[in-house]
């Protein structure tokens, strides 16, 4: 499903700047592993019981070296139309560059218009970048034409938010799935035949014969969405973009369709870009959680390690949003952040959280965009109140707080007076 930021957005192919742009002393860069992430029991969309997953061969410091999926300094800018003489410009993206591991699983969490789907329509080429490029398995796809996308559209797949409308509901079921196969040339009915049972049968629609005769309208949300999947699958894919692929089907169907999906990333080792708004979820499924605000990336690192020990005051306030099923808790106060997300359209100068952030600097939160870095080995974040983030010297006299967990005290990041 398409983020709109107001108009009816139309891709243009300059790179952001003029009297417009915020100031950006920096070239964001983008760090961080995808270390051993935890598997949380998100039923009742609590973050605790988590427990780690061992023996994960992502771990250590640094961007994946086994990256499927790269996106370098990406930019996206919309021009809105206001009336018959006046447009406008959203910075949909500004500047991300992030990389996809073969077999990982990386969550997008953050609010809506923060550049989420955006990213993964980018990644998948649905949204062509203004400026930055995209390369899947080391070939740069970004320039390439339609004509020369066919072997890409084989390897890249995408499982749409709503189940209702993005299945044609006067086609079968066996019929949807095979849709692709029929594209890609596929003339052989009984391979097709073939590709599209295995296919249901690994998202458990049993049998596949009896739901292949199906109309989607005769079956729940989380069918439709296992349809879904099973059409991703189909083509027997390396990268999958799943854009918020339980938002959209009951509670009961939620925690099922993520067992499934986390399973098929394991059997087959599919690397999965999935967009959430929801981190309890993004915990659960994830080995890796990237938090955005703003069409930039603010937080990167384990699951566990953003979840347990958030750096960036945005990502802290995510996850004090979240509810906790303790009535104890009841009367518990929680942060919250004042005000909302400001427009893709109006970018504060420097940080864009800061308008917001209840820890902002004068005179550095509002001035400097900070960088992504590397706080801990494999945790990042871009955050003035870390000194990896900032660059160069900070003004005299400019004091920060080191928010991870308990070990906050005062850290003085520049001469006093």
């Amino acid at each position: 499903m398409t983020e709109r930021h107001g108009g009816t957005p139309v891709p243009v192919g300059t790179t952001p700047g003029g009297p417009s742009t915020p100031v950006d002393q920096t070239a964001t860069r983008a760090v961080g592993s995808a270390p051993t992430a935890g598997v949380a029991t998100p039923e009742n969309g609590s973050l605790a019981g988590a427990a780690s997953r061992p023996g994960d061969p992502r771990s250590g410091g640094g961007q994946p070296t086994d990256a499927l999926v790269a996106l370098d300094a990406v930019h996206v800018t919309f021009v809105t139309r206001k009336g018959l003489f006046r447009s406008g410009r959203v910075r949909a993206l500004n500047g991300v560059t992030l990389a996809v591991a073969r077999g990982e699983t990386l969550a997008l969490v953050g609010e809506s218009g923060s550049g989420k789907t955006t990213l993964g329509r980018v990644s998948l080429r649905l949204t062509d970048p203004t400026s930055g490029t995209v390369t899947f398995d080391g070939q740069d796809v970004t320039r390439l034409g339609d004509a020369d996308l066919g072997w890409f559209r084989r390897r890249a797949q995408i499982v749409f938010q709503d189940p209702f409308s993005s299945l044609n509901p006067y086609m079968r079921v066996g019929d949807l799935v095979a849709e692709p196969l029929v594209i890609d040339g596929v003339r052989d009915g009984g391979e097709r035949g073939e590709r599209v049972r295995a296919a249901l049968e690994a998202v458990e629609l049993l049998p596949a014969a009896r739901f292949s005769e199906k109309y989607p309208t005769q079956m729940s949300g989380g069918q439709r969405q296992r349809v879904g999947i099973a059409r991703a699958l189909v083509r027997d894919p390396e990268y999958i973009v799943a854009d918020e692929p339980v938002s959209m089907i009951d509670a009961s169907s939620r925690i099922e369709i993520l067992d499934l999906l986390r399973g098929l990333q394991e059997g087959r080792g599919v690397a999965f870009l999935s967009i959430t708004h929801d981190i309890a979820s993004a915990r659960h499924f994830a080995d890796r959680i990237a938090v955005m605000y703003l069409g930039q990336v603010v937080e990167l690192g384990a699951a566990g390690q953003v979840v347990e020990d958030p750096l960036h005051p945005y990502t802290q306030a995510l996850i004090a949003a979240v509810p906790e099923p303790d009535p104890s808790n009841r009367f518990r106060r929680r942060a919250v952040v004042p005000g909302e997300q400001t427009g893709a359209a109006d970018l504060p100068s420097g940080c864009p959280f800061h308008p917001r952030c209840p820890r902002r600097i004068p005179g550095v939160c509002d001035v400097v965009r900070p960088l992504l870095a590397d706080h801990t080995p494999g945790h990042a974040v871009a955050c003035h109140l870390y000194p990896a983030s900032t660059p160069g010297p900070m003004p005299p006299g400019s004091v920060a707080l080191d928010l991870v967990g308990a070990s906050s005290a005062t850290r003085r990041l520049g001469p006093t007076p």
